[in-house]
């Protein structure tokens, strides 16, 4: 039987045929081993090894999930998704906040100092009223009584008081030392109503050297208020006594 020149094409063909499909086969292989040093795995049939030609290839790519990206080997790693880092804009307005909320505090404490110094002269009117004196005139000064550089002062014409005069260094005092500061004040308003008879009592000289500061100071203590460091002794403070009821010690 003779092989005509149609037959031995049809041969020619299918050889050629056969050839191509192994070589793609093989391309195929190769890639798809060099795809799993990369990016997932990769698994030829099942079971033990077989030839390549003789068994089907499936590649399977790992799938992206959640937020986390795939590796890139040794050169580093793609960014995490869903996560933002913050913003220049952000940070700016958070610095923005912070410096107006530290400028508004500052404000407030400045005005509280700014309430508290013009209150000082309230807190002295509260005291004096509340040691006794709240028939007594108080008035603000600069500090010069007589004279004298002193932060409270009496004010009289014979045996009258016109007034208690305060300056502004008493707000720097203590709660205690103003209280005493006021009783001590109120206490010359006494002095000054039995001020001829005063001056004339021998006790008065004996135990008080006439000396109006140490009684009076004397009878703060009576009150007490001995914010003031006199020392007075249980006689002086008996004859100090005698002075708030309108009596010579």
């Amino acid at each position: 039987m003779h092989t005509t020149d149609v037959e031995l094409d049809r041969r020619f063909a299918r050889a050629a045929q056969a050839r191509n499909t192994r070589s793609r086969i093989v391309k195929t292989v190769m890639f798809a081993a060099a795809v799993a040093v990369t990016v997932g795995t990769i698994t030829v049939g099942e079971g033990p090894a077989a030839p390549a030609v003789a068994q089907p290839v499936t590649i399977t790519l790992a799938p992206v999930q959640g937020s986390v990206a795939p590796a890139v080997g040794a050169a580093g790693s793609l960014p995490v998704t869903g996560v933002k880092a913050p913003t220049v804009k952000k940070k700016a307005a958070k610095k923005k906040a912070a410096k107006k909320k530290a400028a508004k505090k500052k404000a407030a404490k400045k005005k509280a100092a700014k309430k508290k110094k013009v209150n000082w002269f309230a807190e002295a009117r509260a005291i004096l009223n509340k040691v006794g004196g709240k028939h007594v005139k108080l008035v603000k000064y600069n500090g010069n009584c007589s004279g004298h550089r002193v932060v409270a002062c009496t004010s009289f014409k014979g045996t009258t008081v016109t007034h208690i005069a305060i300056s502004s260094g008493f707000a720097k005092w203590s709660k205690a030392r103003k209280v005493w500061a006021l009783t001590h004040e109120l206490a010359h308003t006494y002095q000054v109503k039995i001020m001829p008879k005063l001056k004339a009592a021998p006790n008065f000289k004996k135990l008080f050297g006439s000396n109006l500061e140490t009684l009076a100071n004397c009878m703060a203590s009576v009150k007490g208020k001995t914010n003031h460091g006199t020392r007075c002794t249980s006689t002086m403070l008996k004859a100090a006594a005698k002075v708030w009821k309108g009596q010579t010690p």
